[in-house]
């Protein structure tokens, strides 16, 4: 199982895109190729531009990347092209790229959605030079309405993008045109984008979610975002608790809590846990997770969503759980990487697009250690009866 890398880049990523997406509508469909990865890249097309200098006829920015597994959003590097504006101009995208989010079909093959100029601190795309007769530089903004129609077959499938994107903000520079800030801007025409491996789009999830939200949706189930990456949390739902279970007790804290993220629709969330406060049977107890994680895994079962708890840990390291009051230990518990039993877990979407987990794992393997004194422990040995129940509530930051 993959570890947790670069949290931190993540929740700085997750929220820079936030801050220019905005907020998704309902049922977001998915990206797909017959396998992965799939390289992906643009037919040449021509689309026409709108400003108060005037208009002018640009060749679409070609769109190169790569799809690593189903997604609700690609945003594919734009690479720079030219217009037709006093002659031939440099369309340069200094960063910037178009976030494509299908939603609901709307008919066969048919989807409505938009695109996103983003992220907040790209660019801004400029057409022209300091040298032309007017410099145009466009800035980020969000939620464009755009089509997405389905096309070809097999391998030679395809995603053509329509959209004309009203309301650009731009600036004019220079002294042949109006110098100023403007939102009167508009950028239409298509893309029609391919897959090394056939690229289309399926139906996904038809609940309500917002852009930072997450749900579980699609066939075979996945966790979804309406943009990615995305950074997940999950805490405790407040009244609830959340219990490890041995022979000599349960553990809990006044702390549980789940920390992931995801960079495209995915069956694993791959999770470092949090633990502080915690007692074990009334004694103080520390949690050790020794770089150990979690990885919750999607089963093919639902709605409600089953699922298994994975535990995995560097080489020759295990989660240590210590019950020692005032420094003398009383009981160890080592537990070791692992996949426990199947549904497990149980996932349910809730408002707000965020997810529900109910714990009932049972059968985890764990070693116990009994400390000093005697009646702290039921004994020193290996077990396989150990427990997690309880609730989380997932969501997205």
């Amino acid at each position: 199982m993959k570890r947790i890398k670069n949290l931190g880049l993540a929740v700085f990523t997750a929220l820079a895109l936030t801050a220019v997406l905005g907020v998704a509508g309902a049922s977001a469909s998915e990206f797909t190729s017959e396998s992965y990865p799939s390289t992906l890249t643009s037919s040449p097309s021509t689309h026409t531009l709108k400003f108060n200098i005037g208009n002018m006829e640009c060749e679409a920015p070609s769109l190169e990347g790569s799809l690593a597994a189903q997604s609700t959003t690609i945003s594919p590097t734009a690479k720079d092209n030219t217009c037709t504006f006093f002659g031939a101009q440099p369309l340069k995208m200094n960063g910037c790229k178009f976030f494509y989010r299908p939603a609901a079909e709307k008919s066969a093959g048919v989807f409505e959605g938009k695109i996103d100029i983003g992220p907040s601190n790209c660019g801004p795309i400029q057409i022209g030079t300091t040298k032309s007769l007017c410099l145009v530089s466009i800035s980020p903004k969000s939620s464009f309405n755009a089509t997405y129609e389905n096309t070809g077959a097999g391998k030679t499938r395809a995603v053509k993008v329509t959209t004309q994107m009203e309301g650009l903000k731009y600036t004019q520079a220079n002294g042949s045109c109006e110098n100023g800030t403007f939102e009167n801007g508009s950028w239409s025409g298509s893309w029609t984008i391919k897959g090394s491996n056939g690229l289309w789009l399926e139906k996904g999830a038809t609940n309500e979610q917002t852009q930072s939200g997450i749900n579980v949706g699609g066939s075979p189930p996945k966790f979804i975002s309406a943009s990615y990456p995305r950074t997940i949390v999950g805490q405790k739902i407040k009244g609830a608790s959340q219990k490890l279970g041995f022979p000599y007790g349960s553990l809990e804290c006044t702390t549980m809590k789940f920390n992931s993220s995801i960079s495209g629709a995915t069956a694993q969330l791959e999770v470092a846990p949090e633990y502080s406060g915690c007692t074990w049977v009334g004694i103080v107890a520390s949690v050790n997770m020794n770089g150990c994680s979690y990885s919750f895994n999607l089963e093919a079962v639902g709605p409600p969503y089953a699922g298994n708890l994975g535990i995995a840990c560097p080489a020759g390291k295990t989660i240590e759980i210590v019950a020692n009051p005032s420094g003398t230990v009383k009981c160890t518990a080592t537990i070791g990487a692992q996949t426990t039993n199947a549904g497990g877990l149980a996932f349910t979407n809730e408002p707000e697009s965020a997810v529900k987990l109910t714990l009932g794992v049972s059968g985890i393997k764990y070693h116990q250690q009994e400390g000093a004194g005697s009646g702290h422990c039921t004994g020193t040995g290996d077990f396989t009866n150990g427990t997690y129940t309880g609730s989380s509530l997932l969501t997205g930051v």
